[in-house]
């Protein structure tokens, strides 16, 4: 489950987070997840322990090196 969400003001989610200890982290997809008012997704930024990963794959060699 997310850590945190934000929502718009007609309750629709605009940003989703997971956290471990503070820091952005997920490993089975994006750690944020921002959203239109309308439900689309607008972006997604991919972490571990508080590092960001913009290429997906080294993101997936990260997470094999956790396991």
């Amino acid at each position: 489950l997310p850590a945190f969400s934000s929502l718009f003001p007609d309750v629709l989610v605009k940003v989703v987070l997971w956290l471990l200890y503070g820091n952005l982290h997920r490993e089975d997809g994006p750690a944020r997840i921002e959203y239109y008012p309308d439900g689309r997704v607008k972006s997604e930024e991919w972490w571990l322990d508080g590092q960001r990963y913009t290429d997906p794959q080294l993101f997936r060699l990260a997470v094999r090196g956790l396991r």
